[in-house]
């Protein structure tokens, strides 16, 4: 279960996040990646286990096997009943369970002074803020139009927000030296995760850092890179306006694996590719287009 943030441009937020809805079912289809030989193998394996289930069950037959085991599944077979297949109604294209504008994401954007009712919603107080996750709601709103929002503003908080953060970080692990690596380099040293989780939090720098309440600084804060505290706050910059897991347009889900959507030759993108792609995209929008920070689940 997670939580992730998604731009929905242009209006009908419903219509156009409906086609990726979790609870639609379709016209049935054979599920992808269905292996006949390793799901029979596995159910075999099953009533050799326990042998004291099913007492009735033919294990002689590939059929009765796999049927038993599969009971509750729409498993249909091929005419001969040497080979089958689980067919599924569930939405290939589903990509959360439920939805609401703003949520554990709400006051996303900062709206210019003086800007007309009519251009933005005023963001509201989500019930997260009751556990520590307290929102700036000044100027704060979860949808408006493109023309309304004051990204410089916003920016401009991302970076003294950011800058705290790091001095946080820097009081926190005075006179500690950070770790050569990060966590992807404990864990390839270690045969074992459990040793390497060991190792991990046993570093001084790392122990500190979670005391401050940090969960995962060495990467957070560019922390094996060059000159991580520019890196940091300029990613921080970035985020304000690009900070989207997905963005809906004209109903069509765009996400990182997904950049075929827009034109390039490969779908996969790094991180700084698709943060360009999705600010080169909001500056294109027409100015009176209406955006929407919409916390997603699934």
């Amino acid at each position: 279960m997670s939580h992730f943030k998604v731009l929905v441009i242009g209006e009908d937020i419903d219509g156009q996040l409906e086609p990726y809805n979790e609870h639609t079912q379709v016209e049935a289809y054979p599920e992808p990646g269905f292996d006949f030989a390793k799901e029979l193998e596995r159910a075999r394996s099953f009533y050799e286990r326990n042998p004291d289930l099913e007492p009735d069950l033919d294990r002689s037959s590939d059929h009765a096997v796999l049927t038993t085991y599969k009971e509750g599944e729409d498993l249909r077979w091929n005419e001969d009943k040497t080979s089958a297949c689980v067919w599924s109604t569930y939405n290939p294209n589903s990509k959360w369970d439920y939805w609401v504008i703003g949520g554990r994401f709400n006051a996303n954007f900062k709206v210019k002074p003086d800007t007309p009712q009519d251009d933005f919603v005023p963001s509201e107080v989500h019930w997260s803020e009751g556990f520590g996750n307290v929102a700036d709601h000044t100027n704060a709103s979860d949808r408006a139009r493109k023309r309304a929002i004051d990204y410089p503003a916003m920016i401009a908080a991302r970076r003294e927000d950011a800058e705290k953060q790091w001095e946080k970080l820097t009081a926190a692990t005075e006179g500690l030296t950070p770790p050569e690596t990060g966590w992807s380099g404990y864990r390839e040293a270690h045969a074992d995760i459990e040793e390497a989780r060991k190792a991990w939090g046993s570093h001084p720098w790392v122990s500190a850092t979670r005391r401050a309440g940090f969960f995962d600084a060495y990467e957070d804060f560019f922390i094996g890179g060059e000159n991580p505290q520019q890196a940091y706050i300029a990613h921080r910059e970035t985020m304000a306006v690009t900070g989207f897991y997905a963005i809906v347009k004209d109903g069509k889900w765009l996400a990182r694996g997904d950049m075929g959507w827009f034109g390039m030759s490969r779908n996969e993108a790094n991180d700084t590719e698709w943060r360009d792609r999705v600010r080169d995209l909001i500056e294109e929008l027409p100015d009176d287009t209406w955006l929407t920070t919409v916390d997603c689940h699934i």
